[in-house]
This record gives structure tokens, sequence and C-alpha cells, in this order.
């Protein structure tokens, strides 16, 4: 803004939000042309500004990155078919491209309200290169396994995984030092007849399936356990703030093996990049709102209560700092938004 008090352009503020997040941005309106895009896109696929350039049909942005070899895997044409048909569609994807840098991009597009459709890509590079570390150590252990089984106990109390084998009498067969630790359990709950019936009885007795479950509803769990293990994965939320990630297979007599991931900082993490997305999907609508609309107050001030409902803020402002008359540096609010209760 000005000294003289003038407010500055609305798109050049949302502009400046689009250059300052961590994500890729690329906007396209109804009729298929860019709108946006942001510094990060350019900067993830090292391209020119000529590449989001307002106005340029969306088939020719792709064709563009495609002729830079940025669009990897079997015909690139196909990939780009693909991608319009599901922008003409409306249709939400999301998809993880690798460019030939070695650097995997997470993909997303989601359909605007107002015809237009906003893309996301985040670099998730470091994250699948632990996936594939992970899985490869997994695929390594099994084989350790399958070819010496005398190494099976050692390699049990040294997994980061906790792991459990119940027969079909719900005999506990096999667990580790991990398991325990992560389910504060003494071993003795588990190393007797029936000991997978002791453990949830003592798990239900301390609320760890919540204040309401009680040993009636956990006998029903532990009866049907052999019914829902087949390819079942889901997280367990423990009373102290830890989320465990469950794995449940079936075993040939029966019975079923369970692997156990702490997944506590993954999940916060996890929640912080939806907190994010939700963000920049405030950004992305309100950018969209303005372009279509004169009035541009709305938009803005729907945009900043999304992002403090989101973020948990208390208030939420749009601000322009400025040197005034007097020499002195001052700052201006232009819009803002309080959660109800919450004094100016």
């Amino acid at each position: 803004m000005a000294a003289d008090g003038q407010h500055p352009d609305a798109t050049a503020l949302i502009a400046d939000a689009l250059d300052g997040i961590g994500q890729g941005v690329l906007i396209v309106d109804a009729d298929g042309r860019m709108v946006r895009g942001n510094r990060r896109f350019l900067d993830l696929y090292g391209v020119g500004e000529e590449t989001i350039r307002p106005g340029l049909p969306f088939d020719q942005h792709l064709r563009m990155i495609a002729d830079r070899g940025l669009i990897t895997g079997a015909d690139p044409e196909k990939q780009i078919a693909a991608r319009l048909a599901s922008l003409r569609a409306r249709e939400d994807f999301e998809a993880d491209r690798r460019l030939p840098n070695g650097t995997v991009i997470s993909l997303t597009g989601h359909a605007l309200a107002n015809g237009g459709y906003a893309f996301t890509f985040t670099d998730v590079t470091e994250r699948t290169k632990q996936a594939d570390t992970l899985a490869a150590e997994v695929d390594r252990r099994t084989e350790e396994l399958k070819k010496d089984r005398s190494v099976l106990r050692a390699t049990l109390d040294n997994m980061a995984q906790g792991i459990i084998v119940v027969a079909a009498d719900f005999d506990v067969k096999a667990f580790n030092a991990r398991f325990l630790e992560m389910f504060d359990i003494d071993a003795s709950a588990v190393a007797n007849p029936q000991g997978f019936r002791r453990l949830v009885r003592t798990m239900a007795a301390r609320r760890d399936y919540g204040p309401d479950v009680t040993e009636e509803i956990a006998h029903e769990r532990y009866a049907t356990a052999s019914r829902f293990v087949e390819g079942r994965v889901f997280e367990f939320h423990r009373p102290n703030g830890r989320v465990i990630e469950v794995r449940s297979s079936p075993l040939p007599d029966g019975g079923f093996v369970s692997t156990y991931t702490d997944i506590t900082r993954r999940s916060k993490a996890e929640a912080a990049m939806r907190q994010r997305d939700a963000v920049v999907s405030a950004l992305n609508t309100a950018a969209s709102a303005i372009l279509a609309s004169n009035d541009w107050t709305g938009p803005v001030e729907t945009m900043l209560g999304t992002i403090g409902e989101v973020t948990g803020a208390s208030r939420v402002f749009f601000a322009h700092d400025y040197i005034a008359e007097d020499g002195l540096y001052k700052q201006q609010e232009l819009f803002q938004w309080r959660r109800p209760g919450v004094s100016s």
C-alpha cells in the first residue's frame, strides 16, 4: 500500500500468499486456460514462467512440460489426454510422479466451485525414500527368516514394529518386546493359554478401547478376530496419545498375525499437511472468486475465516506495512477475522 493509504491490489496479495507456500500451485479457469501458477511450481519442475502464463491453454502447458521430458513413463500423450479428461469431467484425482532428476511429486487435482480447477504439487521425495527403505528392510528381514529360523527370536525383539502371532484357539504363539512396550503389557498377560483373550480383557478394563467399551464388547472383538483380519489395516489411538498402525493377516490354521507400527509422528505430520492443504484450498478458492468477480471483499474475509478455523488461530489478518509521512514504520490492517469471543 502507498503512504496515502490506498488499498493495494487484492490479486497481488493472493499472488504473494501463493508464492509463500511450500507447495506448487496451478489454477485453471472453466475454459481450460491458465489463471495463475506460483514460484514453487516453477522451482519443482525447473521451468520458466512461460509455462504458467495467464491465458495459456492448459493442454499447451502440459505439452510444454512434456517437451522438456518432465512427463515420465509410457506414452506422455496418453497421460496428457487423461489429465485433460479429468479436468473436463471435473474429477478430483491424485497421483505421484517421478521426475528425471529423481524428485518425486505428489500431484492432486481439485475441481473449484466456479468451474475452474486447482492443482497442487508436493515434493515427497524423502517420504518416498523412507517408504522404499522400509519396504526393502522388511523384504530383507523376511528373506533372513526363511534362510535361518534360528535368528527368529533375536530378529523379532530387534524390530522397530511390534508383532503378535495368535492361533485359532487364541493362544499367543509369538510376540516381541516392542509389542509389550507399545501397549504397556507384561509378558505374563499373553504367555498363558488363550493369552489373547486375557490381553483384550486387560486392555478393556483399563479403557484402552474407549470409556464405553465393556468386557462383553471386548469379548465380541476377540471372538470375531478371525473374521476381520483379512487385509485389515487400521489405526489404534491409545489414551496416552500414541497412534499405532495395526496390520493383520490370517494364518492357514485359522489364527492371525498382527504387526504394530508407532506412527504418532507421522500422524501428527499428516494432520499438519491436511491443515496446510485446507489453507491452500482456501487461498485457491479466494483467488478464483476474486478473479471471477469485482467484489473481492467477501472471498478474502471467507478465506481468512477458513484459515483461522483450520489452524486454530484466534485471529487472522491481512496487513500493509508502510512508512508514514512522519517517517515512522506503521502497519494497517486491511482485513481480519476473529474467533468468536476474541477481542480486537
